[in-house]
C-alpha cells in the first residue's frame, strides 16, 4: 500500500476514476486530472456549474477521444474531452430534476450510458447525440432516490437500487434497442417512458443500498450498515420474485455511512470505512468466520485489513474505490484529499 499526497489542496474526494495513465478525482466542485505515469502530476482542472459538488465520474474512449462524464448536485451531466480538458459545448445532458449519483457506460456501445438520480429515475442516453432515449420511472418503478446502477456484461439488463431498499432489474428490450440504434444512426427519436421492471425484490438488505454490481448471473450489493451480499435473483414456483443468498461479507463500521462504494474486480472486493481502514475480500480465498454457526448463512472474513494511517487511524473516511486495469491498481480516495494505492501484485 502506498499513499499519494498532492501539493495542490484537495479535500473530500467524492468520486475517483481513471483511464490508462489518467487519474480523475472529483473533489468538491472541481474535477482534477493527474498523470499516473508522470508521478501523478496535475495537468488540468474543470469547475462545475454554480460550484456544486461532483458525486460521480465515468470515463471511456471513442475514436481516440477520451470522454469523462460528470454528475453531481448540479443535476445535468457534463461531458469533458479529457485530453483537451474542456467541456464539449452542446454535449451537456439535461433532463434529471435532481442530483445525479451514478453514471455507467454500456459494456460495448460506448455512446450509451445510464444515469441514476435523486429524482427517482434512471435514464438511458446516447450522450454523443446528445439524446435522452428512455426514462425508467413513474408508478410501479423506483419509489425514492436511485443511488446505484450497473449493466450486465452483455448490456441486455441493468440493475438499480437505493433508498427504498428494493432491487430492480430492467431489460433492454427490442424497442429500446431500436431507439439506441436509430439514435446512433443520427435519426431523431422520441423518449420512451418505462415503469414496470423485469424483476423487483426487497428484503435483501435491511438498510438502504448504495452500491450494486453484476457478477455474471449473480449480483453483489452493499448496504450502509457494513454488509455486502452476493446473491442470485430468481422466480419461485409461484412466479414471485425472490433471491438466493450465495455469499455474505461484513466490514467494520461504527455507524450507518451513506455513499461508501466498493470495487469488484478479479474476484476481489475492496472497500473502505470511516476509520481509515481498507478491507479486501477475495471471494475464492476468504475463510469462514468462527461465528459462522451463529448465522443462518456463512460469513466471510476479509483476506486483508489495511490501516492507511497508523498515526491517525480513526478519522479518515474512505468513500470511493476504482480499479485501474492498465496498472493493476486499486485507487481509494477519502475525505483528507489523499489517494491510497494498492497493487494486487505487490501486496
Amino acid at each position: 500500500m502506498s499513499k499519494k499526497k498532492y501539493n495542490d489542496p484537495i479535500y473530500k474526494i467524492n468520486a475517483i476514476s481513471s483511464y490508462n495513465n489518467i487519474l480523475l478525482i472529483g473533489a468538491n466542485n472541481e474535477l482534477k486530472l493527474y498523470d499516473i505515469s508522470d508521478n501523478y502530476e496535475l495537468y488540468g482542472t474543470v469547475k462545475t456549474p454554480d460550484n456544486k459538488n461532483i458525486l460521480c465520474i465515468a470515463c471511456t474512449e471513442i475514436n481516440n477521444i477520451i470522454y469523462c462524464l460528470i454528475g453531481g448536485e448540479f443535476s445535468s451531466i457534463l461531458v469533458i474531452d479529457v485530453l483537451s480538458i474542456e467541456e464539449l459545448t452542446g454535449y451537456q445532458l439535461i433532463g434529471h430534476k435532481n442530483k445525479v449519483y451514478e453514471i455507467e457506460f454500456h459494456p460495448y456501445k460506448k455512446n450509451v450510458i445510464l444515469s441514476a438520480s435523486k429524482d427517482c429515475t434512471v435514464r438511458l442516453w446516447n450522450f454523443k447525440g446528445p439524446e435522452l432515449l428512455v426514462i425508467f420511472g413513474g408508478p410501479h418503478s423506483f419509489e425514492s432516490d436511485v443511488l446505484c446502477i450497473d449493466w450486465d456484461s452483455k448490456g441486455e439488463y441493468f440493475i438499480g437500487s437505493g433508498v427504498d431498499c428494493i432491487v430492480r432489474i430492467y431489460q433492454i428490450d427490442e424497442v429500446m434497442n431500436n431507439l439506441i440504434n436509430s439514435s446512433m444512426n443520427k435519426q431523431k427519436v422520441k423518449t420512451l417512458l418505462k415503469a414496470v421492471p423485469y424483476y423487483s425484490c426487497g428484503g435483501i438488505h435491511d438498510n438502504l443500498i448504495d452500491c450494486i454490481k453484476y457478477n455474471n448471473k449473480f449480483i453483489i450489493s452493499k448496504s450502509v450498515d457494513g454488509i455486502i451480499k452476493e446473491w442470485l435473483p430468481f422466480k419461485d414456483i409461484n412466479g414471485e420474485n425472490s433471491f438466493f443468498l450465495i455469499n455474505f461479507f461484513v466490514y467494520k463500521t461504527k455507524q450507518l455511512i451513506f455513499g461508501i462504494k466498493f470495487c469488484f474486480e478479479e474476484n476481489n472486493i475492496i472497500i473502505g470505512n470511516e476509520m481509515g481502514q481498507i478491507f479486501l475480500f477475495n471471494k475464492e480465498k476468504t475463510e469462514m468466520s468462527k461465528g459462522v454457526c451463529e448465522h443462518p448463512f456463512f460469513q466471510n472474513n476479509p483476506s486483508q485489513i489495511i490501516n492507511v494511517d497508523e498515526e491517525k487511524p480513526n478519522n479518515i473516511l474512505l468513500k470511493c474505490c476504482h480499479y485501474n486495469s492498465f496498472y493493476n491498481l486499486f485507487l481509494i480516495g477519502g475525505n483528507k484529499g489523499e489517494v491510497y494505492i494498492y497493487n494486487l501484485l505487490k501486496k
